[in-house]
C-alpha cells in the first residue's frame, strides 16, 4: 500500500509540474483534514498493555488469555485506517495539483489504475465536497472517498485485491472502509472501521469498530465475527461475535474495559451482561464436567468485568479490585452507556462501494 502511495505521489508531483504549477512543497492549502484517524491510547492498543499485568495466582485464567483478543482486533481496525489514510493522504496531493485524471501502472502488480476526482457528488442522498475514485485496467473500482471540509468528516473504502492484484483472488470480496468525522470545534473526534468479506483462514470474516474521541477521553466499541468457533470443548461449536467496550484517559493512562461473548444470532446489543466472556467461560466449563463454583470463580478472577489497565504495569485487575488510581472513577469505570453493535448485524454485515 505505501509503495503505491509513493508511486502516485511521485507521479502527481510530474504532472503537476509539467503544467508549470507549483510544487507541491506545502500541502497546507489542502482542504482536508490533517488527520482521517483517531488514535487509540496505547492502555488499549499496546500488547504489553492487555497481556502483560501483575502475575497471576496458578489457579487463575491469564488476563492475557482473557483480553488478548481485544488487542488483536483493535490491531486489525488501527492497521485498515492508517492504510485509508495513505490514501487520503493522496488525494490531499492531487487536490492541491488541481488535477482531475491520471493513470499509472503500479509497481505492486503491473496493472494500469486510474485515478478520477470529482467535485459535488451525491450518494444515498448525501452531498460531498470531493471523490477520488480508483479504478484497474478492466474498470473495477478499487478504491473511493469522499469527504467534506466543513465540518470536517469523510469515507474511504477499498478493495484490496483489485488495487493490488497480487493480493490473491481470495480477497475479491473484502472491502475495507474508514468514516471519519469531527465536531466544529474540533475538540471530538468520531472513527468507524468496518471491514467485512475477510478470508475464513483469519479465523474471522466480519469487523466493525467505532473510536470517539472528546478531550483525552477515548471510548472504544465494536464486535467481530467468528465462523465456527471454539472455545474449550471441541464439541460446542458455535458461531460467535467478540463483542467489546472500553473508555481510556489519555491524560492518566489508564482504561477499562469489557468483553462479551454472544452468539452471532442474537439480535439485540444489549449482550455485554448476558454473554459476558465470564458467563460463557463459565457454562462452557460446567458442559466440560467441572462443578465445583469456588473453583470457577477462583479460575475466572480475571475475567470478572470491566478489566483495568494502565500504561506501565498493564492488566491491574478485573471485577470489584479497583486500582487504588484516582482516575479510576465510579463514572469512568461505568461502561453501561456504551454498547457493542448488534451481533446478527455484523455477523450478516456486507460492506461495498457508495453508489
Amino acid at each position: 500500500m505505501k509503495k503505491l502511495s509513493l508511486l502516485i505521489l511521485s507521479t502527481i508531483f510530474f504532472l503537476a509540474c509539467s503544467d508549470e504549477k507549483d510544487q507541491l512543497d506545502d500541502l497546507q492549502s489542502t482542504e482536508l483534514p490533517d488527520s482521517f484517524t483517531v488514535d487509540i491510547p496505547s492502555t488499549l492498543s499496546n500488547p504489553a498493555g492487555l497481556s502483560a499485568g501483575r502475575v497471576k495466582e496458578s489457579q487463575e485464567l491469564s488476563a492475557s488469555d482473557i483480553y488478548g483478543g481485544l488487542r488483536g482486533f483493535i490491531y486489525v481496525g488501527e492497521n485498515a485506517a492508517d492504510a485509508l489514510e495513505e490514501i487520503i493522504k493522496v488525494a490531499a496531493v492531487a487536490q492541491v495539483a488541481g488535477l482531475s485524471e491520471f493513470t499509472i501502472e503500479s509497481e505492486d502488480d503491473g496493472v494500469s489504475k486510474t485515478f478520477n476526482f470529482n467535485q459535488d457528488v451525491t450518494y444515498a442522498s448525501v452531498t460531498y465536497d470531493n471523490e477520488m475514485r480508483i479504478t484497474d485496467e478492466d474498470g473495477d473500482l478499487a478504491l473511493q472517498v469522499v469527504w467534506n471540509t466543513d465540518p470536517v468528516s469523510g469515507t474511504a473504502i477499498l478493495n484490496p485485491y483489485y488495487l493490488d492484484h497480487t493480493e490473491g483472488e481470495d480477497l475479491i470480496d473484502t472491502f475495507y472502509r474508514l468514516d471519519y468525522s469531527e465536531s466544529a470545534d474540533g475538540n471530538t473526534q468520531e472513527m468507524t472501521v468496518s471491514i467485512s468479506g475477510i478470508p475464513l483462514d483469519e479465523g474471522l470474516n466480519n469487523l466493525k469498530m467505532t473510536v470517539i474521541k472528546t478531550g483525552d477521553i477515548v471510548e472504544v466499541f465494536g464486535n467481530s465475527n467468528h465462523p465456527n468457533l471454539t472455545i474449550i470443548s471441541e464439541e460446542l461449536v458455535q458461531d460467535r461475535n467478540y463483542a467489546f467496550r472500553a473508555r481510556a484517559d489519555e491524560s492518566n493512562d489508564i482504561a477499562v474495559a469489557e468483553v462479551a461473548l454472544p452468539p452471532s444470532s442474537v439480535e439485540t446489543a444489549d449482550v455485554m451482561e448476558d454473554y459476558s466472556i465470564y458467563t460463557v467461560l463459565d457454562a462452557e466449563i460446567k458442559s466440560a464436567g467441572v462443578t465445583d463454583q469456588d473453583e470457577i470463580d477462583a479460575y475466572l478472577a480475571n475475567a470478572v468485568p470491566p478489566a483495568y489497565f494502565d500504561d506501565v504495569i498493564g492488566f491491574l485487575g478485573a471485577g470489584e479490585e479497583v486500582p487504588a488510581n484516582d482516575g479510576f472513577t465510579s463514572e469512568f469505570i461505568d461502561l453501561s452507556d456504551l454498547a457493542p453493535y448488534v451481533p446478527h448485524d455484523i455477523a450478516n454485515m456486507t460492506v461495498g462501494f457508495l453508489k
